[in-house]
């Protein structure tokens, strides 16, 4: 068989171009690699980034009379700025980490009356929505403490720093909206909680 060099361009018997087969096979595989390079650029692209929790995070909450701390903070970050359409948010808090710096206050607040960590152990916090705003960020989500869910938002601000990230918020909860009610001194404490968090995290 013999072996083709060459290939020409004929309209109307008469030669308009010859192309060495060589020449051709070097464009189609520049075409190639190109739109290779281009599909691979779109993939990572598209690809956001999940991050994972370290342990030592720190969640506080202040109230009228009443301030504290929750630890034990888990779950799944999904997030990238440039692509906040798959970021995402699904995070669960261990209740019966609160401390106010009280052990009888502490008691109190993993009793029936407020928290009842015995019967609902976690709260937890899923974003149905990232957005922008002027100053960051804000998800709009379903918070859900005592088995009874709302809709809530939190403003945060992002920073990265090679593979750590840090995600600063703020959320206003009103506790009675939860079914917590507390005790006969309830009234002291107040409803509404101004809770924020600073969330340390390394890429994954």
């Amino acid at each position: 068989m013999p072996i083709i060099s060459e290939i020409e361009l004929k309209i109307g018997g008469s030669v308009l171009m010859t192309t060495k087969l060589d020449v051709v096979k070097k464009i189609a595989l520049f075409y190639l690699l190109f739109i290779c390079t281009l599909l691979l650029s779109c993939n990572v692209e598209g690809q956001v980034a999940s991050w994972k929790i370290i342990d030592n995070c720190t969640i506080k909450f202040t109230g009228t009379k009443a301030e504290g701390t929750f630890t034990g903070l888990s779950g799944q970050i999904v997030f990238d700025p440039r692509n906040l359409a798959e970021s995402k948010f699904d995070v669960e808090l261990d209740a019966a980490s609160i401390s106010t710096g009280n052990e009888t206050k502490d008691k109190h607040a993993r009793g029936e009356s407020w928290f009842y960590t015995e019967n609902f152990p976690k709260v937890y916090f899923t974003s149905d929505e990232i957005r922008p705003t002027k100053d960051g960020y804000e998800t709009v989500g379903v918070l859900e403490m005592r088995g009874i869910k709302k809709a809530a938002t939190i403003s945060f601000s992002f920073s990265q720093k090679g593979d750590q990230g840090i995600f600063s918020g703020v959320m206003n909860v009103n506790r009675e909206d939860y079914g917590i009610e507390g005790n006969f001194f309830a009234f002291i404490v107040g409803e509404e909680f101004e809770v924020t968090l600073q969330v340390i995290t390394t890429k994954i």
